[in-house]
């Protein structure tokens, strides 16, 4: 179907099909999501330990890669695309084996690089509320997070930073990425007229299970009171306490850890949550002509 579009999006904590239709109103593209499905593949546990994809998940990569191959045919999308992010970017192996998938299946992409993954993500909010506020988009993944900046004038700034939320669980990150980070927000943050925003599963998650309802806003205290409800809980028991899914409750922790130590040092009492992510930002590219 016209402007409909497949994305498989291979991330470090999961593995995301999304299908999704892009329409225009006043010049401004939104993407409608019409499906989306994942499976817990976690490249990053082979990965952020190994330095390589394992042959066991390479295999369960390609039987979820069939599956998803077969819903995009069913939902008939005019164009799709796979994508590999910072796992992928990081294994010693990686290219080796997306180009394997992408033989498999029959569907071309490509694995990019952090500062490409913040551009998409950037190209997709652009639009979203003031456009004369400056506006500091958090986008954490299984391997990275990705800092952006869209300044009142318009000029975008981009960082990619290894501190992902699977990482953070297996202590794989460098300190000194902790105050890289810092500082590129330092250096670039207005402290005025700010839009914070956050993307991804883990702040879409901390906003399902402990945000108020009806609301786009989750608030600092609100992630600090499901830090400390989480903490001290087992893996199992966050499952049966607050029904998370499993491959979610446990990197929820170090996620809901890393916001709350980045929004108390740059005093942000909330994040806007519009609950989109890379998946969405691709298919928008896909309809923009970029990919």
């Amino acid at each position: 179907m016209k402007n409909r579009f497949g994305v498989i999006d291979i991330g470090s904590n999961a593995i995301k099909c999304f299908v999704g239709m892009v329409v225009e109103r006043e010049g401004i593209p939104r993407v409608i999501r019409e499906m989306y499905a994942r499976i817990p593949i976690r490249l990053g546990d082979d990965v952020f330990s190994w330095n390589e994809i394992l042959p066991t998940t390479h295999k369960k990569m390609q039987k979820g890669m069939l599956a998803f191959a077969q819903l995009l045919s069913l939902w008939e999308v005019e164009r799709s695309i796979m994508v590999g992010t910072s796992a992928m970017r990081d294994s010693t192996n990686g290219k080796e084996i997306f180009k394997n998938l992408s033989e498999t299946i029959g569907i071309k992409g490509m694995i990019i690089s952090g500062k490409e993954e913040a551009e998409l993500v950037l190209n997709l909010l652009k639009w979203y509320e003031n456009p004369d506020s400056q506006k500091i988009i958090f986008d954490i993944g299984g391997g990275s997070l990705e800092v952006n900046f869209i300044q009142p004038n318009g000029k975008i700034r981009s960082e990619s930073f290894k501190l992902g939320a699977v990482r953070l669980l297996k202590n794989a990150v460098e300190p000194q990425e902790i105050e890289k980070m810092f500082y590129f927000i330092e250096k670039h943050l207005l402290h005025e007229n700010i839009i914070p925003m956050a993307v991804g599963g883990n702040i879409d998650a901390l906003k399902s299970f402990f945000g108020k309802k009806n609301h786009d806003k989750l608030y600092l205290d609100e992630i600090q009171n499901a830090f400390h409800s989480l903490i001290n809980l087992t893996k199992e028991e966050r499952i049966e306490k607050f029904f998370l899914p499993a491959d979610r409750a446990d990197v929820i922790v170090p996620a809901a850890h890393l916001f709350m130590t980045i929004m108390k040092k740059f005093s942000l009492p909330y994040l806007f949550i519009p609950k989109v992510g890379l998946s969405d930002a691709v298919a928008l590219a896909l309809y923009q002509g970029k990919y």
